[in-house]
């Protein structure tokens, strides 16, 4: 079996018969990448979104957009076992095995404007995944600042308690003063 770094080396032979021949298999891998583009596009705006509704506090939009997310996951893996079984006729297609089939590669095997493209589809991808990574490192820091002041505001609330006054009764009896607690441990 060649690789395709093989047949990238022989681009020269390459004939426009074949790129014709597997045409109708990379257009179909296109549309593939352009709904993965445009999924990676609803991810931002949904990270962007659930850090809006945690600034908020907004439990019924986090909520509404989680079970989007949830519903979402299912239509993706549909999209992401489509695309394998593209790619794997393609890579069959084209004599290479399918973990040697990447973009980078396809891109420069192929000539033309379906080069173009695959690298134009690339590039956007390439972008979207930096930003993706930056937007996901923004919103954990965001979770992650939102469950420690979480923390520091329960033990706030819960060391109040923990400075008992003991009052007394005209009877001589003891009373627990009750007036600085926040929560009560006796019920």
């Amino acid at each position: 079996m060649r690789t395709l770094k093989n047949k990238s080396a022989e681009k020269k032979d390459f004939s426009a018969a074949i790129q014709e021949e597997i045409l109708p298999e990379i257009n179909e891998f296109l549309v593939c990448l352009d709904k993965d583009i445009a999924h990676l596009e609803e991810v931002l705006l949904r990270l962007d979104a659930m850090r809006t509704s945690v600034i908020k506090r907004d439990d019924v939009s986090l909520g509404e957009l989680l079970e989007g997310i949830r519903s979402k996951s299912q239509e993706y893996q549909r999209q992401e076992s489509r695309r394998e079984l593209v790619l794997a006729g393609l890579a069959e297609s084209l004599g290479c095995g399918l973990k040697e089939l990447t973009l980078s590669g396809l891109e420069s095997f192929l000539e033309g404007e379906v080069s173009g493209e695959v690298a134009k589809r690339h590039k956007r991808l390439m972008s979207l995944v930096v930003s993706i990574r930056k937007e996901y490192r923004r919103t954990s820091l965001l979770l992650l600042e939102c469950a420690r002041f979480n923390r520091e505001l329960l033990q706030s609330i819960l060391e109040l308690g923990e400075h008992e006054g003991r009052t007394y009764g005209s009877d001589g009896s003891a009373k627990t003063d009750l007036g600085n607690r926040f929560v009560d441990f006796r019920f």
